[in-house]
């Protein structure tokens, strides 16, 4: 009978597993890669769910889709998408980016700067779209292409490593996730006047473990700023270049269904039925995380008490917080 029961665990957790990267920034993130002489498969790549909020700083267009171009504009996630395509990985792109925004000003912290809150709404969305249409996402890493507009002051650029840690701690926390951060270093011929000290302040972060750097110094700027359309296409490949595959996550069969804690207690999502009625709640797991949390719709982490019905179900299968045997 234990046998049966975990079988059946197992199955209703099936799920398509799907990895949700998040591009940030402000104008190379929001990019620059005209449709027009764009090699064809990065116009509209490989079916992939594209969640987005961008502003060239004149109008804001918010959406999701397949992903594409906007204002026949795209940017880095275009030929990221078609990497990962190619290394066999489904993905999902949430992008949020506006032209000329700050960190220290627009971005953190996440939960009361105008940015920093976008991406994380907006990311709870395509995880909660992503679980409706029958899917697992998991939060897979940020991709964050930003620095020249904090290198215009040296307060900015001096504070910048506290500044992005602080944002990034807060908004894993917000997610309920330890992803990977993917940081697009500022172009060493960015024509900005305290560039070097944010580069110093990156190179440093680059350093910490979850963090990783990507050198971008033989890409082309040809304004002093923005990257051409070869080198937006290259800095997309190389990031995906950099994303290891993915992790097996212990207990993972049961992420569609119940959370696992430290203190070993059931607990089942907010609105779902019980278990045994085949109820699918695909779960957001923080990989590196010690307390497992639960992202249902809302995105808000599930903290409730044991349900009668899970505690029969515990019972029935003899769950000890292991694999029964």
């Amino acid at each position: 009978m234990k046998l049966i029961a975990w079988l059946v665990l197992a199955n209703i957790a099936t799920a398509a597993p799907i990895d949700v990267f998040m591009f940030a920034g402000q104008s190379n993130a929001v990019g620059a890669l005209g449709s027009y002489g764009l090699p064809s498969e990065l116009v509209c790549p490989e079916t992939v769910p594209f969640f987005y909020s961008v502003t060239n700083g004149e109008t804001l267009l918010e959406g999701q889709g397949p992903l594409t171009t906007i204002w026949s504009t795209g940017g880095p996630e275009l030929s990221f998408a078609h990497a990962m395509y190619e290394k066999g990985r489904r993905i999902a792109v949430v992008k949020v980016a506006a032209n000329g925004t700050a960190l220290d000003r627009d971005w953190s912290p996440p939960e009361t700067s105008e940015w920093g809150q976008e991406l994380a709404e907006r990311t709870q969305v395509a995880l909660a779209a992503l679980i409706a249409a029958g899917d697992q996402p998991r939060i897979a890493g940020l991709i964050w292409i930003q620095g020249e507009a904090d290198a215009v002051r040296l307060e900015s650029a001096s504070n910048y490593g506290r500044n992005l840690s602080g944002f990034v701690a807060a908004l894993r926390s917000s997610l309920s996730s330890e992803f990977p951060v993917y940081i697009s270093e500022l172009h060493v011929g960015a024509d900005v006047a305290y560039g070097q000290r944010v580069r110093d302040e990156q190179e440093q972060i680059g350093t910490v473990p979850g963090y990783n750097l990507i050198d971008v110094d033989d890409l082309t700027i040809p304004d002093g700023l923005h990257y051409d359309q070869a080198s937006s296409i290259a800095l997309g490949e190389r990031i995906a270049q950099r994303v290891p595959e993915p992790a097996t996550l212990a207990l993972g069969i049961l992420a569609s269904t119940m959370v696992i804690d430290s203190s070993r207690r059931l607990r089942r999502p907010k609105g779902c039925e019980a278990i045994h009625r085949n109820c699918l709640r695909a779960a957001i797991i923080a990989p590196a995380s010690r307390s497992m949390m639960l992202q249902v719709g809302s995105g808000t982490s599930v903290n409730r008490s044991v349900a009668k019905e899970d505690i029969r179900l515990r019972d029935e299968i003899g769950w000890t917080g292991t694999e029964p045997t």
